[in-house]
């Protein structure tokens, strides 16, 4: 810093900084000569040529006028010593109470009377002003100061603003409140130095302050010092600029900085700067691990080092128009290739950077790995595709819906199973379209359980298609919860189980049928053993008894009672199918042809009968008995249904069952069939009644065995065939009977004698039964026609009897379920034995000895029991005949 120093003397003022040697100057037309003046303050001097000294010992003499307080005035001796900086550099020579003294009326008079040539006073007392007047005036603080503890002798407006008080209370502050203006941390240095400058010690003339103020706020200033010395006297002086502001910018810009970097250091996403050639200028960790590469390895690297040909284009393509437009770009995606050669996926944002004139130097921006997340995102979307896959073609119906039990989605089954669009049922409430009025009110309960977090599971249902049909469906429900925990929404996946409940029932209905049957098979056998001595020995006793006998009418009861029992044990026994069946192969539209004048006589006037035959209607294999059974009792039972008349229809036709059908009907079998169907127009059948309709004894009608459909039941299972019900309430029944269709020619038709019995020719007939009074019984019927009879309790007796006989056995009548033997057992022996020997087998039920489901095979001669006399001895003449 450069001082200019003004001196005071008789001959003028002049201001010179060169060094040069001597030189002529004018001063008020005065010639003089410029001389360098060695002194401390290294500052040129003007000097008389012949006497060098004189102008510094007249200015050291001279007494001049100080403006001193009320405006009086006294002399003073002015004293100049050179100005040193702390380099021990000379700066000049100059007077500091004259510098800055105030110029005063005596001042203005002593320049105003000037004698001639004293023009350069005046100069200087002008030059005072001005200076004065400027330091006064000046943004920068002015201070001068002298010892220590420091002595204030100058300090100006500005100085005292920057404190917060007055000058003159400034002036007036003592060195322990002086101390206080210097902030603590740096009250040592501050002083310390000051004492330095003031030894002369080499310390900064410029430099940073903090200064408290006389609130108590704290601000920073920067000074520059410098020492005079007048004599003996040291004097500082120091301007001062205050830089708060300056210094909270530059704080709050490296806080800035500071929490700028602390984040791009510490954000787990990498941060990039590169130039316009794309070559990375600044990055942070994250970058380089994103890269796979060492902090100082990235350096400089360009995007085609670290990404192929198609990516780098790409990135290429990006910054080209971030440069254009000057619009940042998000969530760039491309392909890196790390240092170990994996690749990944990033996801960048990219930004332009510009210089302080707005001219693009570069980019910058955000990365992020979002390799996993792509990943997750693939597979999402792969879980996604499979769940609309299996929601849309899976054979379910998925209902999903909300908190209102109102529909929000519906997939395609659900379409095929309910009949509903989906547009069609979406915000409705599933129970107004799926749940039938009777089950509503439980449904709408179980709804409130599963809301309330209780329930949720497998449930099976009855519900509603937009046709009114009612099926049954199986649900599986699962309960999403919101964030709150409650129940947000229910997916509901329904199986349409009617087909398979249909099934279940029949299954059922088929074991339940078959258990029932070995009972009344069992039953059966058991009667009719019991009923065959008594309708043989009523028979016998008919025979004997007078008419006018007072026990002919008691022995006709007997009679009728135990035909009656005799056609229920049949009934059940067709039930359980142990009847014998004598099948062959028969027209079936002839068989119900031949049974229409029967029907006609059975069943009222009032109701039409109404028998279509289709053409080629074909064979089945049958007994024509168990046919017409089959026909009596359904058209009974339909007039029954029709008590106040009404049409029975009977059809037979041709029919292929598939597939489809087998669904449905699981127990029937599938290819050719002959349908015999009968149908009425009577009162119908509910539900229950359909289930049960089969079980023998069940019937809702006030009289009745219930063993009506029971029968045609069992014939129909027998006949390898299956029957099929179809009834409402009101709207009439329908059975559609399907039997096997049967390749062969009819067989031909037999006419029976029912005459007299002829005499026999005294044959031997060897009968074999375990039932004692059965065993008797037939003994006296065949004695009594004249057959020549031997009886054995079992297989064993009779073995013997054969062996033992000399004479000829023409017939074996023998029991088929007999202890220890069976009857067709036994009969292979008797033959090894008597080759010409027959055999009629008797039976209270079939058995598999003789017979396959109760079909008796061709060739085999049998008679049910319980049999009458006139039955036993003509089927034994037929066989003797033949």
């Amino acid at each position: 810093m450069a001082y200019y120093v003004l001196f005071f003397y008789s001959g003028g003022v002049h201001m010179d900084r060169s060094r040069k040697k001597k030189k002529p100057v004018v001063l008020h037309g005065r010639k003089k000569t410029m001389s360098r003046v060695s002194g401390r303050g290294g500052t040129d001097v003007p000097v008389s040529s012949k006497k060098r000294n004189r102008p510094a010992r007249e200015f050291e003499q001279r007494r001049v006028e100080r403006h001193m307080n009320g405006g009086s005035t006294r002399p003073s001796k002015q004293k100049a010593s050179p100005m040193r900086e702390p380099d021990n550099a000379r700066r000049g020579i100059s007077n500091p109470e004259s510098l800055l003294s105030t110029t005063s009326r005596s001042g203005r008079r002593r320049r105003e009377n000037a004698v001639p040539g004293a023009g350069a006073i005046g100069e200087i007392g002008e030059f005072e002003t001005a200076y004065h007047h400027l330091v006064e005036r000046s943004l920068q603080g002015v201070l001068i100061a002298e010892g220590y503890p420091p002595k204030i002798l100058f300090a100006n407006d500005a100085l005292a603003r920057m404190l917060g008080c007055s000058v003159k209370e400034f002036q007036n502050f003592q060195f322990d409140k002086l101390k206080r203006v210097i902030h603590p941390t740096d009250r040592k240095m501050f002083f310390r130095r000051y004492r330095d400058r003031l030894d002369g010690k080499k310390v900064p003339s410029h430099y940073e302050t903090r200064i408290v103020r006389e609130d108590g706020s704290t601000g920073w200033i920067e000074l520059y010092a410098s020492r005079m010395e007048f004599g003996n006297r040291r004097i500082v002086q120091a301007t001062f600029i205050d830089i708060t502001d300056h210094k909270l910018a530059e704080e709050n810009l490296r806080q800035s900085e500071e929490k700028y970097r602390a984040i791009i250091e510490h954000i787990d996403d990498g941060y990039y700067e590169v130039d316009l050639a794309g070559n990375l200028t600044f990055y942070n960790d994250a970058m380089a691990d994103v890269m796979g590469y060492g902090h100082d390895e990235l350096a400089g690297l360009n995007k085609r080092h670290y990404m192929d040909d198609a990516n780098a284009e790409k990135v290429y393509r990006i910054f080209n128009r971030v440069y254009r437009t000057g619009r940042s770009e998000r969530a760039c995606e491309c392909e890196i290739i790390r240092k170990d050669g994996e690749r990944r996926i990033i996801e960048a944002s990219i930004s332009l950077m510009k210089d302080a004139g707005g001219k693009p130097v570069g980019f910058r921006g955000i990365v992020g790995d979002v390799t996993e997340e792509k990943r997750i995102e693939q597979a999402l979307r792969e879980s996604e595709r499979r769940y609309h896959n299996v929601y849309n073609t899976a054979p379910l119906a998925f209902v999903l819906w909300d908190s209102n039990c109102r529909i929000t989605d519906w997939n395609r089954h659900a379409e095929m199973v309910f009949g509903w669009k989906r547009e069609e049922v979406l915000g409705k409430k599933f129970f107004d379209i799926l749940v039938p009025g009777h089950e509503r009110q439980r449904v709408k309960e179980e709804a409130d359980r599963i809301f309330q977090g209780r329930m949720a599971g497998r449930s099976v249902n009855e519900n509603l298609t937009k046709s009114g049909d009612i099926i049954t469906c199986e649900w599986n429900s699962t309960i999403f919860y919101g964030k709150n925990g409650a129940v947000e929404e229910v997916l509901s996946l329904a199986l349409d189980v009617t087909e398979r409940k249909n099934l279940e029932d029949e299954l059922f209905q088929s074991r339940k049928m078959e258990s029932i049957g070995r009972l009344a098979g069992g039953v059966a056998h058991d009667l009719n053993n019991m009923l065959t001595p008594i309708l043989g020995y009523a028979d016998m006793l008919l025979l004997d008894v007078p008419m006018d006998d007072s026990h002919l009418e008691g022995l006709i009861q007997i009679k009728d009672a135990a035909d009656r029992a005799r056609d229920l044990t049949r009934q059940l026994l067709a039930f359980s199918r142990k009847q014998v069946l004598e099948m062959k192969i028969l027209n079936l539209g002839e068989v119900v042809c031949g049974f229409e004048q029967i029907l006609r006589r059975t069943i009222r006037e009032d109701i039409e009968l109404e028998i279509t035959i289709a053409d080629g209607a074909g064979n089945i294999m049958t007994d024509a008995s168990q046919v017409e059974q089959i026909l009596l009792n359904l058209a009974v039972n339909a007039q029954e249904a029709m008590p106040d008349g009404g049409r029975l229809g009977i059809q037979v036709s041709n029919v292929v069952l598939d597939d489809a059908h087998m669904k449905k009907h699981p127990d029937a079998r599938k290819g050719r069939h002959v349908m015999l169907s009968v149908s009425d127009t009577g009162c119908g059948m509910d539900r229950e009644t359909l289930e049960h309709m089969y079980e023998p004894f069940y019937t809702t009608r006030k009289s009745g065995t219930g063993l009506g459909l029971s029968t045609v039941y069992g014939i129909v299972k027998q006949h390898n065939g299956s029957i099929w019900a179809s009834s409402r309430p009101d709207r009439g029944t329908i059975f559609r009977i399907y039997f096997p269709r049967a390749e062969g020619e009819v067989a031909p038709k037999v006419m029976f004698s029912r005459g007299e019995v002829i005499t026999t020719k005294g044959e031997t007939i060897l009968i074999v039964e375990d039932e004692e009074a059965v065993r008797k019984l037939a003994s006296k019927i065949l004695e009594k026609h004249g057959y020549r009879v031997l009886t054995a309790a079992g297989g064993d007796e009779a073995l013997g009897i054969v062996r033992e006989h000399r004479g000829r056995i023409d017939l074996l009548l023998t029991d088929v379920i007999m202890p220890k033997m069976d009857g067709k057992s036994l009969y292979r022996k008797v033959a090894e034995l008597r080759g010409d020997i027959r055999v009629l087998y008797m039976s209270g039920y079939t058995h598999d000895v003789i017979a396959n489901h109760g079909v008796v095979e061709e060739g085999i001669n049998f008679i049910q029991k319980p049999f009458s006399f006139q039955t036993l001895t003509e089927k034994i003449r037929e066989i003797l005949d033949r």
